[in-house]
């Protein structure tokens, strides 16, 4: 159980990171990603942010105690 909590702690991690990180396109492009008119566009960065890091870290760190077998079976 402590493996997984960890895990899902490194998963929710990158993912907060990652859409924080987006954040930082205020300072890049202020007039099209602010908190008053561009607030659905700045979500949607963040989202699509933070979704390639989590899928980023679900690949280098896989849900822990699966096995996977790469050969598929007949």
């Amino acid at each position: 159980m402590q493996t997984f909590l960890i895990w899902l702690r490194g998963l929710i991690s990158a993912t907060i990171s990652a859409a924080a990180g987006g954040v930082a396109l205020i300072v890049v492009d202020p007039t099209t990603f602010n908190f008053h008119q561009g607030i659905g566009k700045l979500a949607e960065v963040c989202g699509a942010l933070a979704l390639v890091h989590a899928a980023g870290y679900l690949q280098a760190s896989p849900l822990p105690g699966v096995k996977s077998d790469p050969s598929p079976k007949p």
